[in-house]
């Protein structure tokens, strides 16, 4: 079986048919944002997070979950640079334990 928590390649995570985002920094009359494009769509879920941030908060991944989608890492210098977020709900999360951006997200609720 195939460890789904490990980041993938270019290749691999085309023929995945997931969701991937690639993020973006740019600036909008004179400050500077960050978001990001999902291609095709945004995953359904109230928060996606990488698996060392689902165990963080108390809700770990299960062996054999699939993941919601994956996010472009610059920060990663090999080709594995897509890591693999997965759909949490926001009731199963230990909030204690959350980094701001997180908390953010928590209370700004899930998107339409």
């Amino acid at each position: 079986m195939q460890d789904t928590t490990q980041p993938l390649n270019h290749q691999q995570v085309q023929q995945t048919g997931l969701p991937v985002c690639i993020p973006w920094e740019r600036q909008i009359n004179g400050a500077w944002a960050r978001g990001g494009d999902w291609k095709p769509n945004k995953p359904v879920g109230e928060i996606l997070l990488n698996p060392a941030r689902c165990a963080a908060l108390g809700a770990p991944v299960k062996q054999g979950e699939e993941p919601a989608g994956y996010l472009y890492s610059a920060k990663i210098k090999t080709p594995y640079r897509y890591t693999p977020h997965f759909s949490r709900r926001h009731d199963e999360l230990d909030w204690s334990n959350a980094l701001p951006v997180e908390l953010i997200a928590r209370d700004a609720g899930p998107r339409k």
